[in-house]
């Protein structure tokens, strides 16, 4: 009820309460769906989360980003061989996790929109945590990230192991896929555009932006990436030896 009234305070669009689940589902101004559930106390307990959230917001289980159809095998692959995802699957794009109740999954619909296509889904740690490219007909081009200032958003992932960040920058270095965003030019290194090994094993972060290309072909995806060791200073999940 107290985030209804805050959604309702700040006018968001598409504020509506589905009895069944007990869910709320929001459209943002930039045109993200979100859908807002009931978290049972201490659910959060033991996965390193960052504390509290906002509010009486704790934590945000899955993100799903459209793609274009023949996407998701290649995401997937990219994922696998280049970020060292074991962790991850496709699906019958649409598919709900396991853990969700009623279905209430968010990201791509149903129909003819996903009819036949796939989604890849990475999960990350032991925590229901999933990041999910779904595939659809009605997706933007993959490259919306350089056409469209609403889609020039990043997203954030921290690899379990600072052995396995080296090797994931051994293999976007290789691939010529280390990126440098000028909006971060002046930045600190930890959050900026660190590329020479050095500087990004002492940081703890590199970017990447164009996932699931290969020799001739563009990517797959066009979407800002900060790649980060468990050792970055903003890791949510406590500091580890090195």
């Amino acid at each position: 009820d107290a985030i209804a009234d805050r959604l309702t305070r700040h006018k968001l669009r598409g504020h509506v309460r589905d009895g069944a689940s007990d869910v709320l589902r929001v459209r943002c101004p930039y045109g993200n769906a979100f859908v807002i559930r009931h978290e049972a106390p201490g659910s959060c307990d033991g996965w390193g989360c960052h504390p509290s959230g906002s509010g009486a917001l704790t934590r945000l289980v899955r993100a799903v980003h459209d793609v274009r159809p023949g996407a998701a095998a290649r995401l997937a692959h990219f994922w696998k061989e280049t970020l060292g995802g074991e962790a991850c699957e496709l699906q019958p794009s649409g598919t709900p996790p396991l853990w969700c109740e009623g279905g209430v999954a968010g990201g791509a619909g149903s129909g003819e929109d996903t009819a036949g296509l796939q989604q890849c889904v990475v999960r990350f740690g032991a925590a229901p945590q999933q990041l999910v490219f779904a595939e659809r007909r009605s997706a933007p081009p993959s490259d919306e990230y350089e056409r469209n200032e609403a889609a020039a958003y990043h997203i954030c992932v921290y690899l379990e192991t600072a052995e396995r960040f080296a090797a994931c920058f051994r293999a976007c270095e290789a691939a010529g896929l280390l990126y440098a965003n000028p909006a971060y030019a002046r930045s600190p290194p930890e959050f900026g555009n660190a590329m020479a090994w050095e500087e990004v094993q002492a940081c703890g972060q590199f970017r990447i932006k164009e996932l699931g290309g290969s020799t001739g072909e563009p990517a797959a995806l066009v979407l800002e990436v900060e790649v980060r060791s468990p050792h970055h200073v903003s890791c949510p999940i406590g500091k580890r030896p090195r």
